[in-house]
């Protein structure tokens, strides 16, 4: 998971919910603003977990997600059930949109 914000929170937030188990490993930014970047933050964690940008697919629900997936030459899908609008998602670089979780299995399977 790469996100925008704090790290520390992000955990608490994947252990509320329950979703630690579906993430290999979980980056975000420092308190101190060190990897708010999204892009600088995806090639780190994309360089650390030795991931190659022909396999790797990045999710996200607004425009800062679609421009770190560009910039590191990631497949960008946009998700429409979060901040992010249509608009933005396309107009920032989305690959494909998808309306629903189950839309995304479907994306992501193939």
């Amino acid at each position: 998971m790469a996100t925008s914000k704090p790290v520390h929170y992000a955990n608490i937030i994947i252990a509320h919910f329950k979703l630690a188990g579906f993430f290999k490993g979980i980056y975000g930014s420092e308190m101190d603003g060190r990897n708010s970047d999204k892009s600088a933050l995806i090639a780190m964690l994309m360089q650390k977990e030795n991931l190659s940008s022909a396999e790797t697919i990045m999710i996200g629900d607004r425009k800062f997600d679609m421009h770190g997936a560009r910039n590191n030459a990631l497949r960008a899908v946009g998700v429409l059930w979060g901040y992010g609008s249509r608009d933005e998602l396309l107009n920032s670089g989305a690959h494909r949109l998808c309306t629903s979780p189950m839309e995304l299995t479907k994306v992501l399977s193939h």
